[in-house]
């Protein structure tokens, strides 16, 4: 698929996301309806990405940090 954003031109390839319906029924403006989970049989693969010139890879942005940030104070004295 082409595509154009402020007159740059790019393509992309298009993944097959296949999809099952669940037992789940949920309710929204009084229309019933069942969720569909999706299925994801694509490329998972590490990449690295640039985000304003920081360097990082995908892997890292999934996975939580294994300790939770704690900010200190200074000592008041």
């Amino acid at each position: 698929m082409k595509l154009t954003y402020r007159g740059v031109c790019y393509s992309i390839a298009l993944q097959d996301i296949s999809t099952t319906k669940s037992k789940i029924c949920a309710k929204y403006r009084g229309l019933m309806y069942h969720l569909s989970r999706t299925e994801f049989n694509g490329d998972r693969s590490v990449q690295n990405l640039v985000y304003r010139g920081v360097r990082y890879n995908s892997q890292a942005a999934m996975t939580a940090p294994s300790q939770p940030l704690t900010t200190t104070s200074p000592a008041l004295g």
